[in-house]
């Protein structure tokens, strides 16, 4: 080994070292974690470092001791109680905005820098109505978790937070980021239907979605095509036009293919 990689493996152990201590509490996870790290960290030191702390390459994010990433999502309200409703970009499913809380940030903070990042709406352009009482969780299918972190990861816990629009829908701007979260949206009923829903956060999604209700008056009224497992009769399906109800034009049309 030379200099210069004993060199290295000691600047990354201290970087990881100072970026997990909160996470695992120098836990037997943790260690094994930052051993971890410093062999990948050799090779792609950045990115490496940040896929072994279960992030996505924007920071380096935490878990705590049961292996969840803190996060938080956001149901965003019209003047009607409509719901804003996001298309995966290039797929055929549909979603809340969300994402994890970087070291350092509150769940308050990290919303407000969601939203912007995913929807192109800044503070100015909403209000808080309310948020949960305490962190929901969901557990993440091992073939959907990176190889590297499986037997650490289990998935996320999540605070919601309710926000009111006081904004117009021009402000809307999904391409406001080089890595947009969505090609598409459109305004929707409260009750969402959960069968658009990746299935193992369909759960979570009607946890937040009853829980936030209370702060509706009147609160909406739940549909069966809301309740986690009730499926919707099959319909003809209408091609997407990506304007629905003041909704803004997809980036990608729906026939792209998602590149591996």
């Amino acid at each position: 080994m030379t200099v210069y990689s004993l060199f290295r493996k000691v600047i990354i152990y201290r970087i990881l070292k100072d970026s997990l201590t909160d996470a695992f509490t120098v836990s037997r996870i943790g260690l094994k974690m930052m051993r971890f790290c410093i062999r990948g960290g050799l090779k792609q030191d950045v990115a490496a470092m940040a896929a072994c702390a279960g992030g996505t390459g924007r920071g380096i994010d935490m878990l705590d001791r049961e292996g969840f990433r803190p996060n938080v999502g956001i149901i965003l309200l019209n003047a009607n109680n409509e719901v804003w409703w996001g298309k995966r970009i290039r797929e055929h499913s549909w979603q809340f905005p969300q994402g994890g809380i970087k070291h350092g940030e509150t769940p308050e903070q990290a919303m407000y820098r969601e939203l912007m990042e995913e929807t192109g709406l800044r503070r100015e352009h909403v209000k808080v109505v309310g948020r949960t009482r305490d962190w929901l969780r969901y557990e993440v299918p091992p073939q959907y978790i990176r190889r590297e972190i499986r037997g650490h990861y289990r998935g996320q816990k999540q605070i919601w937070f309710l926000l009111r629009m006081v904004g117009r829908d021009s402000d809307f701007n999904l391409r406001l980021t080089n890595n947009p979260e969505f090609d598409a949206w459109r305004w929707h009923e409260y009750w969402v239907p959960l069968d658009v829903v990746i299935e193992f956060k369909r759960d979570v999604y009607f946890r937040a979605l009853s829980e936030l209700s209370r702060f509706l008056v009147p609160p909406p009224v739940l549909g069966g095509e809301a309740q986690p497992g009730r499926k919707r009769p099959r319909r003809r399906r209408r091609p997407f036009s990506g304007a629905q109800k003041g909704g803004a034009a997809p980036l990608f049309p729906d026939n792209t293919k998602q590149k591996e």
